[in-house]
């Protein structure tokens, strides 16, 4: 690892927006499901995925010398196999530290979410953040 700090963290809040799809799915697609609330009931998610193992990313040069610092935020689908599959960048921060940040939630490795006791596919938000040292 560089002498950079990378600080990660996961966003485990699954949004109702990010969850169900203006587009219909594909018939063969698992449905999509919401977390568990007082209002929404089974089928649901009852636990959220989370991180076994994470990477760290690298620090982009362009960045060092401009002193970038801050957060990428992504959005991907965490399968039942434990992976980030569908990774898109919503919010990013410039200098090459999107793609970094991609590449390394594509080795994280993820508790999946769980429905019912069954591991189910589920969209969350993961913030990588970067600084500068």
């Amino acid at each position: 690892m560089s002498r950079f700090a990378i600080i990660f963290s996961l966003s485990t809040l699954l949004t109702a927006s990010c969850l169900s799809s203006a587009q219909e799915a594909p018939p063969d697609a698992t449905p999509r499901l919401k977390p568990c609330n007082h209002k929404n009931h089974a089928p649901c998610i009852d636990k959220p995925p989370a991180v076994i193992h994470s990477t760290d990313a690298e620090y982009s040069v362009a960045a060092h010398n401009a002193k970038i610092q801050g957060m990428v935020v992504l959005h991907a689908t965490i399968g039942t196999d434990g992976l980030a599959h569908d990774i898109q960048v919503v919010r990013p921060l410039g200098y090459g530290l999107d793609e970094l940040a991609v590449e390394a939630v594509k080795n994280w490795t993820f508790e999946p979410a769980q429905s019912s006791g069954k591991p189910v596919p589920a969209k969350i938000n993961i913030e990588v953040s970067f600084r500068y040292h």
